[in-house]
């Protein structure tokens, strides 16, 4: 093949609806992968840095969201690694994360192509995701009133609530 990126053509259709959460609360993680389904996507989970690595090079999703404080490979590391190796440099990066605001931000600044802080209503991960995955929001998506997805260990909250 010449040049370009070796996935693009025949795989590209599918790849647009891939997406890969890695977060290492399994509970989370099962979350976004359940949102993400609803809204039509295809989801894969990896644990940690090193299952995301095994994966990246095996399913090539469009998106990664990316948890920053994992054990082992941080997110911070997998987002380097993503950065750095060229033939994933045009995967998508969402860091949802509890982190404080100056982390997300220092996240963008490495690379991410967007941030959502947690906890956070789940039309908004669909909506954040759709965008970098460059397909429309689906109309059956989560409804405005569907509670917020929480921090592990804490009560989601709905809109208008304080927690």
């Amino acid at each position: 093949m010449k040049g370009g990126d070796p996935w693009a053509a025949s795989e590209s259709e599918e790849r647009t609806r891939r997406v890969l959460a890695v977060e290492d609360d399994p509970d989370a993680a099962e979350m976004v992968r359940r949102i993400l389904e609803r809204a039509g996507f295809e989801v894969k989970v990896a644990l940690d840095g090193f299952q995301c690595g095994s994966l990246l090079g095996s399913w090539r999703p469009a998106v990664v969201t990316l948890d920053l404080n994992m054990p082992g490979l941080s997110g911070m590391d997998v987002l380097r690694f993503l950065r750095e190796t060229e033939l994933l440099a045009g995967v998508k990066v969402l860091v949802v994360s509890a982190m404080p605001e100056e982390a997300l931000a220092t996240a963008v600044a490495a690379g991410a192509d967007g941030a959502l802080r947690s906890p956070y209503a789940p039309r908004d991960l669909v909506r954040e995701v759709c965008a970098l995955a460059g397909v429309p929001v689906p109309a059956n998506g989560p409804a405005d009133g569907e509670a917020s997805v929480g921090v592990p260990g804490t009560h989601p909250v709905k809109e208008g609530q304080t927690a």
